[in-house]
Order: C-alpha cells, then structure tokens, then sequence
C-alpha cells in the first residue's frame, strides 16, 4: 500500500482490479481491518476512512467486481464493435442488400478495406451527409447542433489525419 507517490493530493483510493482475486475482495468485504491488500493503494488514513462501513466496501467490491466482468468481456466487445463497423461498409460497398446477395452469388463480392477513404465509422454509416445544411444560418443552436453531429463523424487517426 502506499506505493504511488502522488504529488497532486495527500488523500485518494486507487484500485487495480487486474490484481484483485474473489478471495481478496470477500476479504476485504468481511474483515474491514485487513490491511495487507494488494489491489489497493492509498494512504493509511484515507483506507481506514473508506473500510468504515459495510456499505462503501460493498462498493468498493461490486466495482471490481463490474471491472473484472468487463475486462473478461473486452474481446467479445471488440468483436461486436468491429461486426457493427464492419457490415454497414460491406452493404455500401456492394450498393446495398440485394446486390450484396447477387455478387455473393456471381463471385463478385466487394470487401471493404478498413484503410480507405470509403470506410467509415458506424456513425459514419448512419449518417451520409458530408455537408451542413445551407438553409441553417451560421451561429443559430441548429448550426450549432448540426456542426457538432458532423464533427462526431470524424474518426481522429495518428497525426489528426481527418480522412471520414
């Protein structure tokens, strides 16, 4: 404990929930002076403050318990996000459902490449407009609300490199 020297504060509560195991956190659940836990660092007096009660170490324990459920489940997220990204191009890039069907059939299937210019994000895909509206005079809240719609399409790359 104790181990990260903050210069910015005296008093914080940093959990690792990679090195947390089931038998720490019922530990730390159960027994609130148990001192020796190696997925925490903070100072004596604010670990102390904190284990008080049953309920904030329920918290503290539930936490970790929805990190280590969401680390296990990163891949599969993964997966999804790139399947979610991943069809909206393949129907563009074949010009639409029917016609992706008929070049699966004729052979003649188009595979989106994520590294062009035609690839875009899954916001990207919803929404085609590539302009703002030219009735909507600059400075109005609709200016506004249309500029920050187009501007959440643009997927930033290394070197702000803007290409969607």
């Amino acid at each position: 404990m104790y181990q990260t020297d903050m210069k910015f504060c005296s008093s914080y509560f940093l959990v690792d929930p990679t090195k947390a195991s089931v038998l720490d956190l019922l530990l730390l659940l159960f027994f609130p002076n148990l001192t020796n836990t190696g997925f925490i660092d903070s100072p004596p007096d604010t670990l102390k403050s904190v284990r008080r009660t049953f309920a904030s170490r329920w918290i503290i324990v539930l936490a970790v318990l929805v990190q280590k459920i969401l680390m296990l489940l990163r891949e599969p997220f993964a997966s999804v996000g790139r399947f979610l990204t991943y069809w909206p191009n393949l129907l563009t890039a074949n010009g639409g459902f029917f016609k992706l069907i008929l070049h699966i059939l004729t052979g003649k299937l188009v595979q989106p490449e994520e590294s062009s210019a035609t690839y875009v994000s899954f916001v990207g895909c919803t929404d085609r407009r590539v302009e703002l509206d030219k009735k909507i005079s600059v400075g109005t809240i609709e200016y506004k609300s249309m500029l920050s719609i187009m501007a959440s399409k643009m997927d930033f790359v290394s070197y702000y490199d803007f290409y969607n």
